[in-house]
């Protein structure tokens, strides 16, 4: 068990993106645990549990106003711009809203009111993250063993507010709402200027290399599995674009993301992962405003990996590089009701991408990591300090698929793949207004082939489990902390030669 400061994790250059960060606990069953008066929830949320709203045992802050959610009707849509949206004027407490309050929309969400515009009988709301101690004053929570309910998931996917390029039969990408299925994301990047979204302090671009990119448009679909299963959501990455495609597997979830190169280069490069379970467990006390302790712990999870390439240069010197962090315009989202607070349990990723190939019409084809992984993985929150756990219980392997690495290399070719997916986020809010924990499933693989006078052939792979906080979500005293749980590294080469030991 390690612990931990504020600070963040430092990691070589070539897993820069890979390592995630802060946090985990002792590990107990927070139900066993619980004090009088906790409000204990135990397996999946229900439709019926949805609307309910805040335990009687929970004192909630002045400024938040608490709307009847009306089992999602009285949410209209989200908005274009990924940080918004519309909420029926009739629904019960809707008129004690405000800009500065923070509405609980029972069985939705929590977010802040950032600001409130009244369009006839709706209200558009644009929202800002909010922290638990601003939801909760007083009180305590227990949670333990709960599964995600695959047919209440929202999909929540970045798109141009114009609905430019919408598959024919889907609708514009302007159109937000229930039952819609995803649709062209056009070409977007949420990437723009010198940033560190994740609070690694120096993950975001150098001075002097900024993307001058517009204010990103985005906007939400939402519906079960049942309407997105198996379709595909496609969009522009930087300088790479891609298709994401979310299946239900049971208990599980099946998610592959397949990214292609522009410009210099073309091809794909699959990243294809199973998680066979999201069952989570946790408990939180809340006392005169500030957090005392908040646990958060998958019991187990497992699942599997493979991150595959099969790419050609069209030019001498091709190269594609994406910075660090850069987050995927998507979220998937299930409720995860506790205690009557509409907390959000999220799917999303980040990627870093670094490509070069030399000459011309060089190839590079094969697995670049595949990998298996089960055990918990936490962390546990008390007093500003962070402990993690899982770190030595996780089990982790890596294949070695070296005798797949095929390729065309007059010249010299390399790639390294980086690639958060899932990042399991529990917390408030919606995709760019969420505030919460995460734990998230970090993979690199890299590919390395050297022409005369040393053929060289490798490949690295590296597995790092992390957690951490964002947005400050268990309050201003606590800033943004990211920590690897785990992290091994495998390397695999060819041949067993002291010049190629040295070139890698």
């Amino acid at each position: 068990m390690r612990r931990i400061g504020v600070a963040s994790a430092v990691v070589t250059a070539l897993i820069l993106a890979g390592c995630g960060g802060g946090g985990g606990g002792d590990k107990g069953t927070p139900a066993d645990k619980a004090q009088a008066g906790a409000v204990s929830t135990t397996g999946k949320a229900t439709p019926a549990a949805a609307g309910v709203g805040p335990d009687k045992n929970i004192t909630l802050t002045p400024e938040t106003v608490v709307v009847d959610g009306n089992r999602g009707k009285a949410l209209k849509s989200f908005g274009t711009d990924g940080r918004s949206l519309v909420l029926d004027a009739g629904a019960k407490g809707a008129d004690q809203l405000a800009p500065g309050k923070i509405l609980l929309l029972t069985g939705v969400t929590v977010v802040r009111v950032a600001s409130l515009t009244r369009q006839g009988d709706t209200f558009e709301i644009v929202g800002a993250p909010v922290t638990l101690p601003e939801v909760i004053r007083d009180g305590e929570l227990a949670w333990n063993e709960q599964e995600v309910n695959a047919n209440d998931a929202r999909v929540l996917v970045a798109g141009d507010s114009a609905g430019q390029g919408a598959p024919s039969g889907q609708p514009a990408a302007g159109v937000s709402g229930q039952q819609q299925v995803p649709v062209d994301a056009g070409n977007l990047d949420l990437f723009g200027g010198n940033q560190d979204p994740y609070g690694m302090g120096g993950g975001g671009v150098p001075p002097g290399q900024e993307m001058a990119l517009p204010r990103p448009q985005l906007v939400a679909f939402t519906g079960p599995p049942s309407l997105v299963a198996g379709k595909t959501i496609s969009g522009q990455a930087g300088e790479m674009g891609f298709d994401l495609t979310y299946e239900p597997a049971g208990r599980g979830h099946h998610v592959v993301l397949k990214l292609h190169p522009k410009g210099d280069l073309s091809g794909t490069i699959d990243i294809d992962v199973n998680i066979k379970s999201l069952s989570h467990a946790g408990k939180a006390t809340i006392a005169e405003g500030k957090v005392q302790n908040f646990e958060f712990d998958m019991a187990d999870l497992s699942g599997d990996a493979v991150i595959t390439t099969d790419l050609v240069g069209l030019q001498n010197v091709a190269s594609v590089k994406l910075p660090p962090f850069f987050k995927l315009p998507f979220s998937i989202e299930f409720p995860a009701i506790v205690g009557g607070i509409p907390f959000t349990l999220s799917l999303s990723s980040t990627i870093q991408v670094a490509l070069s190939m030399a000459l011309a019409n060089s190839t590079l084809k094969g697995k670049a990591a595949e990998f298996s992984f089960g055990g918990p993985a936490g962390f546990h929150f008390k007093l500003g300090e962070v402990t993690l756990i899982g770190g030595d219980k996780r089990t982790t392997e890596s294949k070695d698929v070296l005798s797949l690495l095929q390729g065309v290399h007059p010249g010299p070719v390399g790639i390294v793949v980086t690639s958060e997916l899932p990042k399991v986020g529990f917390g408030f809010g919606f995709l760019q207004t969420g505030a919460g924990v995460f734990i998230s499933n970090g993979m690199v693989g890299t590919q390395t082939l050297l022409p005369m006078p040393a053929i060289c052939t490798a490949v690295n792979a590296s597995y790092i489990l992390a957690a951490g906080v964002e947005a400050k979500f268990l309050g201003k005293e606590f800033e943004i902390a990211r920590k690897a749980i785990v992290d091994k590294r495998w390397n695999y080469q060819a041949p067993n030669d002291g010049r190629c030991n040295a070139a890698h």
